[in-house]
């Protein structure tokens, strides 16, 4: 038996480095091209007070968002360098331009990037430890067989952890997700960032959070096994990530409130009369910010090491 928060890490790296997530589920990317023109948005800004920006994708998959990134800053004519962090091979026809770096997150980053990272759909798959409510005192760890799924109770929380609980999940619920793995790996990200934007795009906990930790394989959800077999998620209580950065500047928003921001409804740029490609067609418009689907994705956007104050 292990502790939830090893083997759910365990196998999602099982499952990422033989999957491609594509085959299991879809991604905003897949869709439309709004979280690309928001993300060129942000990069269009920091191209003003950087001469080069470096792109850096955690978790790319497919290339599909880099690639409309890319795109998107070419038709501008900024300079740029792109990366992808993946735990796969790179994939055959990946364009030159885009550097691949096999390897996890955040050990694999470049060092003193100056640009913008970006981690869309990255930090719910980051594993967590869970707890069970004994009583109103007492808290354990719950243990799971990584073949089976079968539980058992472990040891009782730690004080750190009991904090974490105390500041974040303020509930009696008798099940807890315990986010400080995400924390620590948020951290980790944007400590690679020498100055620019750290992104994180993903299902969020709002303000009431409950367990949700669940399984996918091939678009069925299933009872979450550690057995590298699916994909393992759960919510992200996305404050407590972004309170685990020390930030110039920092926004928690929806995709919803960006797109209504930045974007008519006829579908071009407010700010630059600027026609919003690849969404001509209304489903996909409506689906980028239908707020019972990818339009209720949270964003957090920190700004590091920077001298002018982004509009966020």
């Amino acid at each position: 038996m292990m502790k939830w928060a090893q083997a759910w890490g365990t196998a999602n790296a099982q499952f990422y480095t033989r999957e491609r997530a594509e085959d299991h589920f879809t991604t905003a990317p897949n869709v439309s091209t709004a979280t690309a023109q928001i993300l060129a948005g942000y990069a269009e800004q920091l191209a003003i007070e950087l001469e080069t920006i470096h792109l850096v994708e955690l978790g790319g998959g497919n290339a599909v968002l880099m690639n409309q990134l890319c795109q998107l800053l070419d038709a501008r004519q900024i300079r740029y360098q792109a990366t992808i962090v993946e735990l796969r091979p790179r994939p055959a026809n990946l364009p030159e331009n885009i550097e691949w770096i096999q390897g996890s997150a955040p050990d694999a980053l470049p060092d003193e990037v100056v640009g913008l990272i970006f981690a869309h759909e990255f930090l719910d798959d980051v594993g967590m430890g869970i707890a069970q409510r004994i009583n109103l005192k007492s808290l354990r760890h719950v243990l799971v067989d990584p073949l089976t799924g079968n539980e058992s109770l472990g040891v009782e929380i730690s004080e750190e952890e009991q904090a974490w609980i105390d500041q974040w999940w303020p509930t009696n619920q008798e099940r807890i997700e315990i986010g400080l793995s995400r924390d620590a790996a948020w951290a980790g990200i944007v400590s690679h960032l020498k100055a620019g934007m750290a992104i994180a795009i993903d299902y969020a906990q709002g303000t009431s959070p409950a367990a949700s930790m669940m399984g996918f394989r091939q678009g069925v959800q299933l009872r979450p096994i550690t057995d590298g077999s699916m994909n393992l998620t759960a919510h992200v209580v996305i404050e407590s990530c972004a309170a685990a950065v020390t930030a110039n500047q920092s926004l928690i928003t929806t995709q919803q409130e960006l797109i209504d921001r930045f974007f008519d409804h006829e579908g071009s740029r407010s700010s630059a009369a600027e026609q919003l490609q690849g969404l001509a067609r209304k489903s996909q418009w409506e689906q980028a910010r239908d707020p019972s689907s990818f339009g209720a994705f949270a964003w957090l956007i920190q700004c590091v090491g920077l001298s002018e104050t982004m509009s966020l």
